[in-house]
């Protein structure tokens, strides 16, 4: 898998829209042909093609740059599973336009069209094009990772590997997904909250990032792109935008009595789960995730025993 730091992100995402403006057309008209393009701007093949290039391209260009660690993508990706469902809404989100870069993949899928294992490691997200819901949405793009993909290939000579890592960006389009901004629509998408299948990728792995990295358990920094890069990056006329880097925080413990808490005995482990939290300033419940930690006084008997769950590190 190839390694793209934090700080290469700006001209891995620079790749991206150069591919999409000059050779994206060609992709979604194949995309659309082999059927595999389920949302679509209206009218023949080669125009809908032509848009859809545009609109991916100016998706990346304008987002804001997220890169998330791997501790934090394990707990994305176990997080949304159990998700509670809610009606997604602007201000849910870290920025209208994003585009977000995972250190180690989130899911791995099967290709419709060859079957192969693709490492889902990159979503871009903006506003959804087109007129179907009344209150707006949310489009996300999906991107494997080049390397993984072209080297689990079998079979190819390896001129034509080299040809394929040549011809593609860092982030290579896989599919997409959307999702409202209204609770009404949402049988006509994967509702959050449900596992939506081995080969589906839906709007829920993004919002359980979004509702993640905005809670005190997720550590938010930000990094330039170096030097050399800023230069090359104006050169293009593309923006050196600054990355913000997501980080899990260590669980501290929890649960040590004193003065009006009701003293223990024993500890327990509390695992991970979400829970409804009210937001009185959006008049709107969330879901907040309180991560696994072990509850009660330091040194006191564990209840169940020494087998203790942890989130690994």
């Amino acid at each position: 898998m190839t390694a793209v730091r934090p700080q290469d992100l700006p001209e891995a995402r620079a790749e991206v829209v150069a591919y999409h403006l000059s050779k994206g057309p060609a992709m979604f008209d194949v995309c659309i042909r082999a059927g595999v393009m389920p949302f679509r701007p209206p009218g023949g093949i080669h125009q809908a093609a032509q848009e859809l290039a545009r609109l991916e391209a100016e998706r990346v260009r304008n987002g804001e740059l997220f890169w998330v660690n791997s501790d934090m993508t394990e707990l994305v990706a176990a997080a949304s599973k159990t998700m509670p469902g809610f009606t997604l809404s602007p201000a849910d989100m870290p920025s209208p336009w994003g585009f977000m870069a995972f250190e180690k993949p989130i899911r791995v899928i099967t290709s419709e069209l060859t079957g192969d294992d693709i490492p889902i490691v990159a979503a871009s997200w903006g506003p959804y094009p087109a007129a179907d819901f009344d209150n707006g949405g949310v489009w996300a793009s999906w991107y494997s990772d080049v390397d993984a993909v072209v080297n689990r290939k079998s079979g190819l000579p390896a001129e034509v590997k080299a040809m394929m890592q040549s011809e593609l960006p860092t982030f290579t389009y896989d599919c997409e997904s959307v999702a409202p901004f209204s609770d009404t629509e949402l049988k006509s998408v994967t509702p959050s909250g449900e596992e939506p299948g081995e080969n589906a990728l839906g709007v829920d792995l993004l919002k359980a990032a979004w509702l993640l990295m905005a809670q005190p358990l997720a550590e938010v920094s930000e990094v330039e792109p170096d030097r050399a890069a800023r230069k090359r990056l104006r050169r293009a006329n593309q923006d050196p935008k600054s990355v913000r880097v997501i980080e899990l925080r260590r669980p501290q413990r929890s649960g040590e009595a004193g003065p009006g808490i009701r003293e223990y005995h024993h500890a327990w482990v509390v695992r991970g789960h979400w829970r409804q939290q009210w937001f009185p300033k959006r008049q709107v419940h969330r879901p907040v995730w309180i991560a696994p930690h072990i509850k009660g006084p330091e040194g006191a008997p564990l209840i169940g025993g020494e087998k203790v769950y942890a989130l690994k590190r």
